[in-house]
């Protein structure tokens, strides 16, 4: 991506393929992309801790049931 130095005019700021809509792009590109990991990494760690309930779970049915 070119400095903004190199922009001679307000059009070269603001216009059709000019700097502002450039950064804006890469902006929401950057945040869809936050989103993205953030709900993956979300969606693991509740993954993580299903796995850990159900296994205390088995846990302690397994000792319920030996103590009977």
């Amino acid at each position: 991506m070119p400095c903004w130095q190199d922009y001679k005019s307000p059009e070269d700021l603001v216009g059709q393929n000019a700097l502002l809509k450039q950064l804006t792009k890469a902006l929401v590109e950057r945040a869809r992309q936050a989103v993205f990991r953030s709900t993956l990494i979300e969606n693991h760690l509740s993954l993580v801790a299903n796995i850990a309930f159900q296994a205390f779970s088995v846990k302690v049915l397994r000792m319920v049931e030996q103590a009977a």
